[in-house]
């Protein structure tokens, strides 16, 4: 049933629905693709900016893999996840080439830049969290104007 505003009768019905489809479907499924294009730049940076990735054949830096996901349909619970499926890249992430646990350092051929927590440390930097936040803004953006 329409609103009454002085004597005329505006029937919001269809927006209201319209504004309900949106909410429940376009605006989540906006928000994860956001996720995962900044999941992508983490990953992007995550190589190119110090501490990098390690490389040697570039097994390391070319398997990964990206994804996103909801959970229970709710824009509050969208969850992303940058891998590396090569099996030494936690052992490399969490002590790094520096031999802290012991270990021979490894003949990398590239050691420019590279470090432990290539990935942590730059969730860890408010500017490079913030560059995250606008991508994810953004493309929610774009969807609503769409």
């Amino acid at each position: 049933m329409g609103d009454v505003m002085n004597g005329m009768n505006l029937d919001m019905s269809e927006f209201l629905s319209e504004l309900d489809n949106i909410s429940a479907n376009e605006m989540p499924k906006a928000g994860l693709l956001g996720v995962y294009r900044a999941a992508s730049e983490l990953k992007i940076d995550a190589d190119k900016l110090y501490p990098k990735t390690p490389h040697d054949t570039g097994r390391l830096r070319g398997d990964t893999g990206r994804d996103a996901w909801i959970e229970q349909g709710t824009i509050g619970d969208i969850h992303a996840v940058v891998v590396y499926n090569a099996p030494y890249a936690h052992r490399w992430h969490e002590c790094g080439p520096e031999g802290e646990t012991g270990e021979p350092e490894p003949n990398w051929s590239d050691k420019t830049g590279i470090g432990p927590k290539f990935l942590e440390k730059k969730m860890a930097n408010p500017e490079l969290r913030a560059k995250y936040a606008r991508i994810i803004a953004e493309t929610i953006r774009e969807a609503g104007s769409a």
